[in-house]
């Protein structure tokens, strides 16, 4: 049974968590692309292997949009891969971007955000009712 009104899906997550999660789904969406332009180049393996971090990675973004109790410890965790994952040999080439230092700061940085950004906006939105 559906009960009326419907409350519309509208995520409180703060504004800084929005920009942290834009920002780096950005840099997924370059790596993505970067990797999916030489893709001839990488083993199956290697691509399965990117293809499932590619889906943890939109799986941790969906759970901070939905504010899963976790969310931010899937976020360390997804953080902590990428700064690993490039000294994989297998797997090496797919995360060349990583290997830069200016990357790599902006990794660790991020993971010191995690645990400063307020998860839940502090402003209380008025979400909206759909009805019948």
């Amino acid at each position: 049974k559906v009960k009326h009104p419907l409350r519309v899906y509208h995520p409180n997550v703060s504004t800084a968590l929005s920009l942290y999660t834009f920002i780096h789904f950005a840099y997924v969406l370059i790596q993505y692309s970067a990797v999916l332009k030489y893709s001839k180049n990488y083993s199956v393996v290697a691509l399965l292997l990117y293809s499932i971090i590619l889906i943890y990675t939109l799986q941790t973004f969906g759970a901070i949009f939905d504010q899963k109790k976790n969310a931010l410890h899937y976020e360390r965790f997804r953080l902590i891969l990428m700064l690993l994952l490039p000294r994989l040999t297998l797997i090496k080439s797919l995360f060349l971007l990583q290997t830069h230092l200016i990357i790599q700061i902006a990794i660790v940085l991020s993971i010191f955000a995690t645990f400063f950004v307020p998860q839940v906006s502090t402003l209380t939105k008025n979400v909206p009712l759909k009805k019948e």
